[in-house]
């Protein structure tokens, strides 16, 4: 149990990480994909304004402002060096000096645009980019007119169709460099966080036992608590029954020795449930399986039990199919069906209904018991494997039932590294077992 607790530990704070990781890279590299559309955009918007040339500015007036009264206002030296049209062509749509539309800025980029006329003409302009000539642009120009898109990617190349009054301007920028970048921050960052991930995990694998500690230290306690009560409690026991039937053989049975026999019978059943219980918990090592048929374990088991469903007047229906074979523990699975099935007796209407099958889905095998129940069951089924719970109080008393049972069961499944289940059926009960194939 406490492996398996550790486990758990470090897969919860595995995948805790692991979400946190990848929401955060997703939205860095998010960002960062759309901070380079933008880039790209801004110079796209400039070159489709100035009909896909940059504009012509001298450095003087790129440069970015200072706070000092001569270079905030070079006008006032030179009225005729920076006219605030020519200002105007670089600040529209958001772009500014000294920012992306730097002095350098239009002898490192590369582009190339395509101005088709309405009269049919066509100027095209490849004086700053080499890798595209003019005919190839112009197959470009026209796949994406013949896209409809305005705006988007062309393999690396970033466009912006604006229409004019005389024809319409695409401009292409080629953004091989800057996607280049995006794709090998995008892997980085995926690499890092694989990294950090394994590192996480590794470092939380180490120190899990040390966070578990206090939990490991409450739940051996406990485990010690019930093995050494349980053998205390079964002393006295044996006394009082041996001395119960000392008073029979002199005095002959009466009610009173009936119930103490019946009382300590009980108590027996509570305890052994408690030990086994305790026993598998301290299980460190899985028990050498062995090729179990199935199919003969759940006949044997279901006949040994008709007599307990003919007293309650139930009808049994069996489906079991033939030679079901698993890897297990003979007589742990020998138990599980037992329990189930005694359990089904236990709390079945009287003159009710129980069914008992086993078949073959694919690789696995899968036993089911369902039995009908005129009480209230719980809306989470899966509360009946709680150790203790027990649906209706007067009834599991009556029965001799205590809320081990179901416990057991499930431990058995979980030492053969099956699943077990309970749902609500026809007005019943029905818990199902499925284990691996031999």
């Amino acid at each position: 149990m406490i492996k398996r607790l550790q486990r758990k530990f470090v897969m919860i704070t595995a995948l805790s990480v692991a979400i946190v990781m990848i929401v955060l890279l997703a939205g860095i590299n998010a960002a960062n994909m759309i901070q380079t559309e933008q880039d790209s955009d801004t110079i796209l918007h400039m070159l489709s304004d100035n009909d896909g040339r940059f504009p012509d500015n001298n450095k003087d007036s790129m440069k970015v402002k200072t706070g000092s009264p001569q270079q905030d206002n070079p006008q006032q030296d030179n009225p005729q060096q920076d006219s605030p049209q020519q200002d105007n062509a670089w600040q529209k749509n958001g772009s500014r000096p000294g920012a992306l539309a730097s002095p350098e800025a239009k002898f490192r980029t590369r582009y190339f645009s395509v101005y088709i006329k309405n009269d049919g003409t066509c100027d095209i302009n490849t004086d700053s980019i080499a890798a595209v000539s003019r005919d190839g642009a112009r197959q470009m120009a026209d796949s994406v007119l013949k896209g409809g898109r305005t705006e988007g990617y062309n393999g690396n190349y970033r466009f912006k169709v604006t229409v004019k009054d005389d024809g319409k301007l695409i401009v292409f920028l080629d953004c091989d460099e800057s996607l280049r970048t995006m794709r090998n921050f995008a892997l980085l960052s995926v690499i890092i966080g694989v990294v950090c991930l394994a590192l996480v995990t590794v470092l939380v694998m180490i120190f899990s036992r040390r966070a578990i500690k206090p939990v490991a230290q409450s739940i051996e306690k406990q485990k010690r608590f019930i093995t050494d009560a349980g053998h205390e409690i079964k002393t006295p026991l044996a006394i009082i029954s041996a001395n119960a039937e000392v008073i029979e053989m002199m005095n002959g049975e009466t009610e009173w020795t009936k119930s103490i026999c019946n009382q300590v019978e009980r108590l027996n059943v509570l305890v052994k449930g408690m030990l086994e219980l305790s026993r598998m918990d301290e299980m460190s090592e899985k028990p050498e399986f062995v090729n179990v048929n199935l199919s003969e374990t759940v006949r044997s088991s279901t006949d040994s039990f008709m007599a307990m469903m003919q007293k309650k007047n139930i009808t049994c229906s069996t489906d079991i199919a033939d030679n079901v074979r698993v890897m297990g523990d003979s007589g742990r699975l020998a138990e599980l069906v037992s329990l189930l099935i005694d359990n089904a007796i236990k709390y079945c209407t009287d003159g009710g209904n129980m069914s008992v099958k086993l078949w073959i889905n694919g690789r696995k095998a899968v036993f089911s018991v369902y039995n009908s129940y005129d009480g209230e069951l719980p809306d989470d089924m899966n509360k009946l494997f709680d150790r203790f719970y027990r649906t209706d109080e007067s009834r599991s008393r009556s029965t001799g039932g205590y809320g081990i049972g179901l416990s057991v069961a499930q431990a058995v499944v979980q030492l053969h590294k099956g699943r077990i289940s309970a749902e609500k059926k026809d007005g019943g009960a029905c818990f199902t077992v499925t284990l691996v194939r031999a």
